[in-house]
């Protein structure tokens, strides 16, 4: 029986991070709590396939992510990922590593899901080692978080809860994964990014995700770790 562990953590990155996720959302809607943010503007439709990142709110954040270097908030996502990759080389021994470019954001209206069906990353042509971080801004609990299979292949679901801020490695390239209606009365927002050796990454055959036609090597999905420590060196 192959069960996975999950450990959560919170550290000043992922509270910068979580900050700095706010403080945009607040610029371009009139919400005192991201919480609430349906309550402004919500998507009427519950997401389906090739929907569950189009709603105005998803536009908005990826439109600050294509600023690249230049948005504070990408800047930070990459502080939060390079004290996440120091850890990972601490443990490990691996230096070198491939990390998610931009993270991909999830958004639960209430009533609504985040990802349209239970999956396992690797349906999605995800390379097998990626070790997947799932981060709260908002509180994350109940039927308005991811819920992830306990054991390997037994379809028992367990759902994920955090604080806002705080983040968990899980592995979702074998472990099943998705979300139930949104029953909390609240929206959930979470980021999820994904880490691998590259020497892991570029002994794996080279596809596509499945969503946005992008490769996963580190020229396009991801992006070297040793880049990413001399963007912020002149940031």
């Amino acid at each position: 029986m192959f069960s996975i562990d999950i450990q959560t953590k919170k550290n000043q990155e992922s509270v910068n991070f979580k900050k700095n996720f706010e403080e945009l959302i607040y610029k371009f809607s009139e919400v005192k709590d991201i919480e609430k943010i349906h309550e402004y503007k919500t998507s009427k439709e519950l997401f389906s396939k090739g929907k569950d990142q189009d709603s105005w709110l998803h536009k908005q954040i990826y439109k600050d992510f294509d600023k690249c270097d230049k948005s504070k908030l990408i800047i930070s996502y990459y502080q939060l990922c390079m004290k996440i990759k120091n850890e990972l080389s601490n443990s490990t021994g691996i230096k070198n590593w491939a990390i998610q470019r931009f993270p991909s954001v999830r958004i639960q209206y209430p009533e609504n899901i985040s990802v349209f069906e239970f999956h396992k990353d690797n349906d999605y042509n995800h390379p097998l080692g990626e070790i997947n971080i799932f981060m709260a801004i908002t509180k994350c609990k109940g039927t308005a978080t991811l819920n992830i299979e306990k054991n390997l292949g037994w379809s028992n679901y367990e759902p994920l809860i955090l604080e806002a801020g705080e983040f968990a490695k899980i592995n979702t390239s074998i472990f099943k994964h998705g979300d139930y209606i949104n029953k909390e009365n609240y929206t959930r927002i979470s980021v999820d990014f994904r880490m691998i050796p590259t020497n892991v990454l570029n002994l794996s055959e080279v596809k596509n995700s499945l969503s946005k036609k992008r490769k996963f090597t580190e020229n396009d999905y991801f992006r070297n770790s040793r880049d990413i420590e001399k963007t912020l060196k002149n940031s």
